[in-house]
């Protein structure tokens, strides 16, 4: 055996057409599938995804329409239904409590991952380093999902139950 053989390191599970088939891979999903209509081709990946943002913006425009037609609609009631206040504060405090409650968690989530950062941990080489890194950034990144996810959802949450509050109120 050359010596040049000797020294270099063999990937773990590797082949020798590995690069082939990904390429082939690459190739099949730069095109249409008969088989998977749904699925785009990835050159029509950015347009497809400006297509769904667009299609989320014009639902939204079009229920926020639909929410102050809502509101403006209920307005002359609430003036004079002498639970609207009660009703109200009861909804805000709800809403903040929620608010409250999502930022706790995140605060302690984060307070969690610090003291992870924080545990020096023995390594003997750059791999395990570098994976045990990436791996608190994964971590970091994924609270930062979540919370912004968490958010939107009680946004979301808040402006339905808003708008069936008011809806029953011009009903009543």
């Amino acid at each position: 055996m050359p010596i040049s053989q000797s020294l270099m390191m063999k990937a773990t599970g590797s082949r020798p057409d590995d690069w082939l088939k990904a390429q082939v891979q690459l190739a099949k999903a730069a095109l249409p599938d008969a088989g998977n209509p749904k699925r785009v081709p990835l050159t029509l990946v950015p347009l497809a995804r400006l297509q769904s943002l667009q299609a989320l913006l014009t639902h939204g425009a079009s229920s926020a329409t639909t929410q102050a037609t809502q509101a403006a609609a209920a307005l002359p009631s609430l003036a004079t239904d002498p639970d609207t206040l009660r009703e109200a504060w009861a909804l805000a405090g709800a809403a903040v409590q929620q608010w409250w409650s999502l930022q706790a968690q995140w605060l302690e989530q984060w307070t969690a991952l610090g003291q992870e950062m924080g545990q020096l941990r023995k390594v003997n080489t750059v791999s395990k380093y570098v994976g045990q890194e990436m791996d608190l950034v994964k971590q970091a990144q994924t609270l930062i999902s979540d919370q912004t996810t968490g958010a939107v959802q009680l946004y979301e949450n808040i402006v339905v139950n808003t708008s069936y509050w008011l809806s029953q109120k011009v009903k009543g």
